[in-house]
């Protein structure tokens, strides 16, 4: 199996997050992964903004749940990951 259909046919989606916020070189390296990804007709018109402020985090998600619980279909907001206390 060649590499391309290796790491397609074994990646795994992370959906049980931490609050911990990963580190400067690792944040450097997901954001030069990204840049390099494809887009139509190889325009790759990408830019890459990181927030580590939790406060700002937790404002951009709180947002973001007001504006799907808004919508007529509730199942995008009916599946949204529940806060544990």
């Amino acid at each position: 199996m060649n590499n391309t259909l290796k790491a397609i046919t074994s990646r795994y989606s992370c959906r049980a997050f931490t609050d911990q916020i990963p580190t400067d070189a690792q944040l450097t390296t997901i954001a030069e992964a990204s840049l390099a990804s494809p887009s139509a007709m190889n325009r790759q018109p990408w830019r890459v903004i990181v927030v580590k402020d939790r406060k700002l985090i937790d404002e951009m998600d709180n947002e973001a749940l007001h504006f799907i619980a808004a919508y007529e279909d509730k199942t995008m907001y009916n599946r949204r990951p529940r806060k544990t206390a």
